[in-house]
């Protein structure tokens, strides 16, 4: 090859890298995924956010023994979101609401949702969903309830 052979092979070489990093980068932006289930022991699962209402974006989370916390971010309707996952863990998964409410909420707020463990009577379940117009979080753990 000659000397403009060798330059437009370069040049085109280092046109595809630059493409294979942008992909590259375009597909790593959503690394943190939301599993179907907040596992908090052996046999406690709460069903997560998306598995509820479907994809979303994480954009951090927290995990420790018997305790996990997401954050939600870039939500169309955040709302809905709140008001049908809510509604799904009270109607379907038998979490107790008190008084508070899970229809009709304000724009930020704040749901504890709480269930005595399936699997030991001696351990609560809870799941704070928290929500402002930009983002949801959600904490759910597992703890005792002998002091």
């Amino acid at each position: 090859l000659d000397k403009r052979g060798n330059d437009v092979m370069k040049r085109s070489l280092a046109l595809i890298m630059v493409l294979a990093l942008f992909c590259f980068s375009l597909c790593s932006c959503d690394l943190v995924k939301s599993p179907d289930f907040y596992e908090l022991s052996d046999e406690d699962n709460v069903p997560s956010l998306t598995n509820v209402v479907g994809d979303r974006n994480v954009d951090t989370m927290q995990l420790s023994k018997q305790y996990v916390k997401y954050v939600y971010k870039n939500i169309t309707d955040i709302i809905s979101d709140v008001e049908t996952y809510a509604g799904y863990l009270v109607k379907d998964e038998k979490f107790s609401k008190g008084n508070q409410k899970i229809k009709n909420i304000d724009s930020t707020g704040e749901i504890v949702l709480t269930k005595k463990s399936p699997s030991d009577s001696d351990f609560l379940i809870s799941v704070k969903i928290k929500w402002t117009e930009s983002k949801i979080t959600i904490e759910a753990d597992r703890a005792s309830t002998i002091i």
